[in-house]
């Protein structure tokens, strides 16, 4: 079933299809990028688009999807309004069923199912998919079911898992509105995991967001309404970080999970009601703004921004080793530091600016800004672009990476300009033992690097081509040599292959 595409039944046919039609839905994705107007369009049931092979019914499809969920009236006719953040993709996807035989659309709607629930199942079949990903991906080493288990009970109950992982008297004590991971608390141990202070966090952040304005107060191809604008979203943004502060308030976490039904014996069906559970609560929140909603659960190692929201989510997991606690504050601004400048930067990339302060999607720039952004964002999709992956033949897609990549170029140089304060403010760092001969950016621009180390395969190498972050060698490559303090500190000669004789392209 998983993987077998070579096989002569219709099942194989129909995966076989599906994969053949990524091309399809990448071009959608990356014509998004190309757009120099809004993403979005808003509309309601009655919205057409020229060129689209039919009508989406959206009156149909959003009763057919609010079916059985209490509290919620949809008024689509009047009130409700559909924003389409990709129109273009919707033209394409609605293109490709047009033309792809109905029994295939079956099976693959099927196929995402079983792909899906089916290492939820038995041995036999958990293997079978771990032998697809093997065969995809390349080199991965088969999960080991404690692994899994794990994965799965982090994955589906994550606040949970926090709840028992969270430091009591840390959040208790801490009334700031930014909180970390301190320590690890697992049934009645508590093992450090992080000794760094209090406030860390929040002083890296507020150095942050004065770089960002420092830049943005700086940047000759703005006007002075739209800085004005900016700075006042930039001011505004939501900082999430660490944990909720009501994660270890009994009573709302049972209220967090009021309704799930969880058994011994009925694993599947265990799974099924938590997601069923997050989705009946994502639904019944219509018209509901909660501006305290986590983007994710404290035990990712991930960070995010959410435009809707202008916030930024910081998990706690994500604020240790090797992201941070790294002895020198040069070694953790350029490691986590950077991270935190990417999803600020992120409010404000290609999709970001088209969000205002409050969330909403509209045209708050002038126009005279949108065009010399749009200007400057083709240096980087021409830079990106001509990065070649030879392990592969493939090369990066310039547009598609095209936020992304702005975010990492951003996030670079506004850590850079924070730690250069947080310097000021404290004086120099002891030398590295071990490493005296750099200096103390010299160790910045080495931390950042080495966040994106990895090992990597030719098959994750194929599929990292379509995913809309740059191959993580090719993060650190592109925004170095973008990177005029770079050059300066590691004493590359113009020409050569980190300081070239183009343009360094820069946004922020």
């Amino acid at each position: 079933m998983e993987g077998r595409t070579s096989g002569t039944g219709v099942h194989g046919q129909a995966c076989t299809d599906r994969y053949a039609r990524t091309g399809v839905h990448g071009q959608a994705c990356t014509d998004r990028y190309a757009r120099t107007g809004m993403h979005g369009q808003v509309c309601t049931d009655r919205c057409a688009w020229t060129g689209m092979h039919g009508q989406w019914n959206w009156t149909e499809y959003f009763t057919l999807m609010f079916e059985g969920i209490e509290n919620v009236t949809l008024d689509l006719e009047a009130e409700d309004k559909i924003v389409v953040t990709n129109t273009d993709y919707l033209k394409s996807l609605a293109k490709l069923l047009s033309e792809t035989p109905r029994k295939t659309l079956e099976l693959t709607l099927w196929w995402e199912v079983v792909h899906v629930l089916a290492p939820q199942t038995n041995r036999d079949l958990r293997e079978m998919k771990e032998h697809y990903i093997e065969t995809v991906m390349g080199g991965r080493a088969p999960e080991t079911r404690s692994m899994f288990c794990t994965n799965a009970v982090n994955y589906l109950m994550g606040m949970a898992v926090s709840y028992f992982i969270a430091d009591v008297k840390f959040l208790n004590v801490t009334k700031s509105k930014v909180r970390f991971l301190r320590r690890y608390k697992q049934m009645e141990t508590t093992f450090p995991l992080s000794s760094v202070p209090h406030d860390w966090v929040e002083d890296m952040l507020a150095d942050i967001q004065w770089a960002f304005s420092s830049l943005v107060h700086s940047a000759d191809w703005m006007d002075e309404d739209t800085k004005i604008a900016t700075l006042d979203k930039a001011a505004a943004v939501k900082q999430f970080v660490g944990f909720p502060d009501w994660l270890l308030d009994k009573d709302q976490l049972e209220d967090y999970y009021a309704g799930l039904q969880v058994h011994e014996t009925t694993y599947l069906l265990n799974m099924l009601s938590i997601v069923g559970l997050f989705m009946t609560t994502l639904l019944q929140s219509l018209r509901k703004p909660n501006e305290d909603s986590w983007a994710t659960d404290p035990t990712d190692v991930n960070a995010f921004h959410t435009f809707q929201a202008n916030a930024i989510t910081v998990p706690a997991a994500i604020l240790q080793f090797p992201f941070y606690g790294l002895g020198l504050e040069a070694l953790n601004y350029g490691a986590i530091g950077t991270i935190l400048g990417h999803e600020l930067t992120h409010g404000f990339d290609n999709s970001g600016r088209q969000y205002d302060r409050d969330g909403n999607m509209r045209q708050w720039w002038t126009n005279a800004t949108v065009d010399e952004y749009v200007n400057r964002s083709a240096c980087f999709i021409e830079q990106y672009s001509s990065y070649r992956l030879e392990e592969i033949d493939e090369w990066v897609n310039g547009r598609l990476t095209l936020g992304e990549n702005i975010a990492d170029n951003g996030g670079l140089r506004e850590s850079l300009l924070a730690y250069r304060r947080y310097r000021q403010r404290n004086g120099p760092e002891p030398l590295l033992p071990g490493l005296e001969s750099f200096s103390e950016e010299q160790l910045f621009f080495l931390s950042f690097a080495n966040v994106w180390c990895e090992n990597w395969s030719k098959e994750s190498l194929h599929w990292s081509i379509d995913d809309e972050h740059s191959p993580n060698h090719i993060r650190v490559l592109g925004v170095l040599s973008n990177s005029p303090e770079f050059s300066e500190v590691w004493n590359c000669p113009k020409g050569s292959a980190m300081n070239t004789e183009r343009e360094k392209c820069k946004i922020w």
